[in-house]
């Protein structure tokens, strides 16, 4: 702490005390070899220090000012202050942002050239251990077995992990949480396709949407699933929780003066919130940049938003799952970069969170196959530690909004579905062909499949396993059955 507090302009110090509380003088118990400034080092920033500069030489001083503070070990935050205080003195002062920007800068460059200050102002106190051995022991791991795997939504979204979900402005991400905090609410398959692996309470934090609109998406989905779910409204009433966040402050990290992200306490009120909700299972931010401060391309800054996310997920066991906006490449329909690099800023996003789905308008060699007058969306689930990689999925937005599988419908749309499609096509005209001679036939960019050789043979080989297709004679035979069923 300082010697003294120079919150009051107008008050009259001596020049030892600003000295002496400033720390540019050396105090008789200070070590020898102290990095601090010795007195005969300090006169030229003493003098800025207490000196009224006219136009032309205050910033030069200003600089002087803040560099000394910084090198003393002043936090950047009791730097800005300090640094307001003597601008108050001069006649006429600099501007305060002015001010304000020169400590941020001259702060970041400090903190650059002079690694070694951040590290002795982060282990003030003992040194103790990390942690404690046995909490690294593997022993019970060995003994015992491990428990199986909890899924949200089946084989696709794991129970209990902190995921993101990209997309488009305006693609449609905001209906689908919407439909997927239905679906975990009710139990009722999301986009008729994807099975809810446990029914628990959604609750969803939406910061672009407001209450009314809210509402009118909401009662369109009751409306399209209600007719075939009597029990939907009471399952809704007592699971699923939505609030609008627009207007307000819904920081969980910020900047502070000096460059850095730090926490804001948002996460802790947030926990203090939903402590008293019963079989939490899900918690949706929508969208990410409402809720995360600093440089969205900085990967510090980024981790610090996610290291929140995870806090989330350790204290509720919930999905935590972000929304966040795609970058413009990922927009062309016919060459965008798909995949985890889909995602705006840094890619710190990707790497942390440990799912990813991408919502986006379906490139144009999938929209050759589809009714050019209707709206699709492709869902391409682009990480997933927890299981095998499963095909991108083409939702259809009906009329009112809602968002449904076209598979559901029997519309071959993922590779997997066109290749047995037109195996059967072939069979049915008393065409075969080898495994080989198919994918000639049909692969290739210009082929009717209009993908790659190796992606057709790794499709018949995936029908194969799952008994879809079968070898006879050596000639690719497909069963003549209705199209595959929705869901995992």
């Amino acid at each position: 702490m300082l010697g003294i507090k120079l919150s009051d302009p107008m008050k009259p110090y001596s020049a030892a005390d600003l000295r002496t509380g400033l720390r540019l003088v050396v105090s008789n118990s200070q070590p020898t070899n102290s990095s601090r400034m010795q007195p005969a080092a300090s006169t030229t920033a003493s003098r800025a220090l207490l000196g009224s500069f006219p136009d032309g030489e205050r910033t030069h001083a200003l600089t002087q000012v803040v560099g000394r503070m910084l090198a003393v070990g002043l936090e950047p935050e009791e730097v800005a202050q300090l640094a307001q205080d003597w601008n108050a003195r001069q006649s006429p002062p600099l501007d305060p942002d002015k001010v304000l920007s020169t400590v941020e800068s001259l702060a970041k460059t400090d903190a650059r050239n002079h690694p070694e200050r951040q590290e002795r102002s982060s282990h003030e106190g003992p040194l103790t251990p990390l942690f404690d051995l046995s909490e690294a022991d593997i022993g019970m791991l060995l003994r015992t077995s491990p428990q199986p795997r909890r899924w949200l939504l089946q084989d696709m979204l794991p129970l209990g992990v902190v995921g993101m979900i990209v997309a488009p402005g305006g693609t449609g991400k905001s209906q689908f949480v919407l439909q997927l905090g239905v679906s975990v609410a009710t139990g009722i398959p999301l986009c008729e396709l994807w099975k809810v692996g446990e029914q628990g309470t959604a609750l969803l934090l939406l910061a672009e949407d407001e209450r009314d609109e809210v509402h009118r998406r909401l009662d369109r989905i009751v409306k399209e699933l209600a007719p075939i779910n009597p029990s939907m409204a009471n399952d809704l009433s007592q699971r699923l929780l939505i609030k609008s966040m627009t207007a307000r402050d819904n920081l969980m990290t910020r900047k502070k003066p000096h460059g850095t992200v730090a926490t804001t306490g948002y996460v802790d009120r947030l926990l203090l919130t939903v402590a008293g909700i019963p079989d939490l299972k899900l918690i949706v931010i929508d969208p990410a940049s409402r809720f995360r401060g600093g440089d969205e391309n900085s990967a510090d800054d980024v981790t610090r938003f996610v290291e929140e996310m995870e806090r989330i997920r350790q204290a509720t066991g919930a999905t935590v799952l972000v929304c966040h906006h795609a970058n413009k490449a990922s927009m062309n329909e016919s060459n965008g970069m798909r995949g985890q690099s889909a995602t705006r800023g840094s890619s710190a996003m990707t790497d942390g969170v440990r799912w990813q789905l991408n919502l986006a308008p379906p490139q144009k060699k999938v929209l050759q196959a589809l009714d050019a007058s209707k709206r699709y969306l492709s869902a391409e689930l682009a990480k997933s530690n927890y299981g095998p990689p499963i095909e991108s999925e083409i939702l259809i937005r009906k009329s009112n909004g809602y968002l449904t599988s076209v598979r559901a419908g029997g519309v071959a749309v993922t590779l997997d579905d066109r290749v047995l499609q037109l195996i059967r096509t072939e069979q049915a005209a008393s065409r075969s062909y080898s495994a080989s001679m198919f994918e000639k036939t049909f692969g290739g960019e210009d082929g009717q499949l209009a993908v790659g050789f190796n992606s057709v043979a790794k499709a018949i080989k995936r029908l194969i396993d799952s008994g879809k297709v079968r070898k006879e004679k050596g000639k690719l035979a497909a069963l003549m059955s209705s199209p595959p069923s929705p869901g995992p």
